[in-house]
């Protein structure tokens, strides 16, 4: 039985990224639609409502699965689960590269997508909580293998760094890949966690299945392509500073 802190911490948190995305899109999506000029309250108004209604639905289909006990049937071909977190991701990474990731990487403030993804860093405290509790695998804690508390807590700090007065674009860079490399790693003793691999051991407390309850699924459902979404978006925005700056010498190079 996990406690209080397990619990309400997971769903807070997901509470939460799902505000900043949200809010991260209007941002952006306003600032979008006045560089060309066009009428944004009715425009905002649409967008934000389908985004909201998708939100919805995919957060309540998390909800509704696990609720049902299906996303525990790891005997299924394939479990519900892997469709279910696949497609969260696939999903996250579409968003990225497409027109919602570009406004994204244009217009919001390359210190706010940053610091968005220092949610990491209370996220593992509280795994690490679930873990001591024996509701969550030794090895998907910073106990363990999982050191994902890395990159929120650098996120923190590197976040603050650009708001007071601007990191180079490699430390961002090197920020950047270490959070897709700890997610990648993440993921896989998160697989090699499942009943059918069973790397780490086949004793219950060694077998990830906590997350096929609620409020912990919505945490390979929302926090997960959350982070996902905001790295596909940071190399998004420091691919084009790169481009600016190169045409910039460019220009100069010819006047």
């Amino acid at each position: 039985m996990a406690s209080s802190v397990v619990t309400y911490g997971i769903l807070l948190l997901a509470v939460l990224v799902a505000i900043l995305f949200f809010v991260g899109y209007r941002f952006a999506t306003e600032a979008e639609l006045r560089s060309r000029q066009e009428r944004t309250s009715e425009r905002v108004a649409l967008k934000m409502s389908l985004v909201i209604f998708f939100g919805a639905t995919w957060w309540s289909l998390g909800g509704t699965l696990a609720s049902m006990g299906l996303l525990l049937d790891f005997d299924r071909r394939p479990p519900v689960m892997f469709l279910l977190v696949g497609f969260g991701v696939l999903s996250a990474v579409v968003l990225g590269v497409t027109s919602i990731g570009r406004a994204f990487a244009k217009w919001v403030p390359l210190s706010a997508l940053v610091l968005s993804q220092s949610f990491r860093l209370p996220l593992e405290l509280v795994m690490h909580r679930a873990q001591a509790e024996g509701v969550m695998p030794p090895q998907l804690s910073y106990s363990g293998m999982n050191f994902d508390i890395l990159t929120g807590t650098f996120a923190l700090l590197l976040g603050i760094w650009l708001v007071l007065g601007g990191a180079p674009r490699a430390v961002v860079w090197a920020w950047n890949l270490l959070g897709m490399g700890m997610l990648s790693m993440i993921a896989f003793i998160a697989i090699a966690s499942t009943p059918q691999v069973a790397f780490f051991g086949s004793e219950p407390r060694f077998i990830n299945s906590w997350v096929g309850h609620v409020p912990f699924v919505w945490l390979p459902t929302v926090l997960v392509p959350f982070a996902v979404f905001g790295h596909t978006v940071v190399t998004r925005a420091l691919l084009s500073a790169g481009q600016r700056k190169r045409k910039d010498r460019v220009t100069r190079h010819y006047l």
